[in-house]
């Protein structure tokens, strides 16, 4: 099954309806699991959700309406599959089914209707000539995304008119191409090349233009393809995330004073995130994951939840990536020495219960250890971040983890909007920093700051 534009363009506009002849649901890790059989069809609703109104003909045990299934979903061992048969012979897949009954559904005989979300669907081929040389990505969703493009395209209205529109960027990196179209109501992006790892270039190519436009990308379409096969996802989406952003790090439009673009600090972010996620891992998927979480929380009508996760962020990154380097390059042999002596005289102490003494060499063991503030400290005495970055994130630490309930009047509320927007300008120089990235970036000093510097580059970790 090829799914060409117009099949992905009733998932983008919410209008997709496959008619599925054969469907089996079941529990294949448990030797007593679930098994139900029946027909139905897989649907998008207005939110970008997917789901299936299934037809159970047959099932091997009755679904009690007290007991969902599964019962516990974090159990990966009672996992509801699914595997279903189009109309037109495609074989998709999906996982993670959750199957409520009510009561008049457990009193009546089969055939019944359950309705069941979706969280995506994947069909899977055996061959596509496109791929089978080169690996392939190609990845569409609904958010525009904020870089700058190197190349323009024509289009023709349907009126006859043609306009030319900068709306695409190319960008080549060690052996494969990476292409990103801008068009009016949904952005594609193609990747190919040899000895790709897909899925991880996937994941970094999702967060490079989310974290550089302040945007969460939601693919509702993925396709990967190599020489062992083909396989397209459709995943549901929040087509309320769509059109929110967060202030973003840095700019799609930068010139220097001689009107000469500086895009290719950008791209070269692209780069440099790739060349992290090969090399450490950890330290991507680190700064992902605390940036996730950093977008999610300005989606609270509480301000005191971004004020506490980009706090705790800040934290995470020191911890994760910064704390470990600083505690090798600032370590002292001779102090390690003496807490050494000190923990063994200790441990000869007698009439103190070895429990005791094993805590008490544990606290001499955290002597002279990094924290979270030490470290700030060490990163403003070498220019990575600024002496006012650390004063309002100690301040907006203390006051996030130690609430008082203290009356919100204006001025109280604007300084907790400054310091919030200096600690994600923060947030943002300790990424962009991992990152190695020496282009133009926000300075976020205050509230509404559009200006843009360029910080001189200190390499710490690489």
């Amino acid at each position: 099954m090829i799914f060409r534009e117009e099949d992905r363009k009733t998932v983008r506009e919410c209008l997709l309806e496959w008619h599925c002849h054969e469907i089996v649901i079941s529990q294949p890790k448990l030797n007593d699991g679930y098994e139900l059989k029946g027909y139905g069809t897989i649907k998008s609703n207005d939110s970008g959700g997917l789901y299936l109104d299934f037809i159970c003909l047959e099932s091997n045990k009755r679904i009690d309406f007290k007991s969902p299934v599964p019962e516990d979903s974090l159990d990966k061992n009672q996992c509801v599959e699914m595997r279903a048969t189009t109309i037109n012979g495609a074989v998709i897949s999906s996982s993670g089914l959750r199957i409520e009954a009510s009561f008049q559904q457990m009193l009546k005989e089969d055939p019944k209707l359950y309705r069941l979300g979706l969280s995506k669907i994947e069909i899977f081929e055996d061959y596509d000539p496109v791929t089978s040389h080169n690996a392939y990505l190609h990845l569409e969703f609904n958010e525009k995304v904020r870089i700058p493009f190197n190349k323009s395209n024509t289009t023709e209205s349907s009126l006859g008119t043609k306009s030319l529109a900068w709306n695409q960027a190319v960008i080549e990196h060690e052996g494969f191409e990476i292409n990103l179209i801008n068009h009016d109501n949904f952005t594609e992006v193609y990747a190919k090349g040899e000895g790709l790892n897909l899925p991880d270039l996937r994941d970094v190519l999702i967060f490079y233009l989310g974290f550089s436009s302040g945007l969460f990308i939601q693919p509702y379409f993925e396709y990967y393809g190599d020489s062992s096969g083909c396989k397209t996802i459709i995943n549901s989406i929040d087509i309320k995330k769509v059109r929110k952003s967060i202030p973003s790090p840095i700019s799609d439009l930068v010139y220097d004073e001689n009107n000469k673009s500086l895009s290719h600090f950008h791209y070269e972010l692209l780069k440099n995130i790739l060349e992290v996620s090969k090399k450490n891992p950890n330290y991507f998927e680190s700064i992902y994951s605390q940036w996730t979480r950093v977008w999610h929380s300005f989606l609270s009508p509480e301000f005191s939840v971004p004020m506490l996760t980009i706090s705790m962020a800040v934290e995470g990154i020191l911890n994760d990536i910064f704390i470990p380097v600083i505690d090798s390059l600032a370590r002292d042999e001779s102090f390690e020495k003496e807490k050494e002596r000190i923990k063994s005289i200790v441990s000869s102490i007698d009439g103190v219960s070895s429990e005791h003494l094993e805590t008490i060499q544990i606290f001499v063991g955290k002597w002279g250890n990094t924290h979270a503030k030490k470290a700030l400290h060490y990163l403003s005495e070498r220019n990575i971040i600024e002496a006012l970055q650390l004063k309002c994130w100690e301040k907006l630490r203390n006051s996030s983890a130690h609430p008082k309930l203290l009356k919100q009047d204006e001025a109280r509320v604007r300084k907790n909007y400054e310091r919030t927007v200096v600690c994600l300008g923060l947030f943002y120089r300790l990424a962009l920093n991992v990152f190695s990235y020496k282009g133009a970036q926000y300075s976020y000093k205050k509230l509404k700051d559009g200006k843009l510097v360029i910080y001189e580059y200190v390499n710490l970790l690489h």
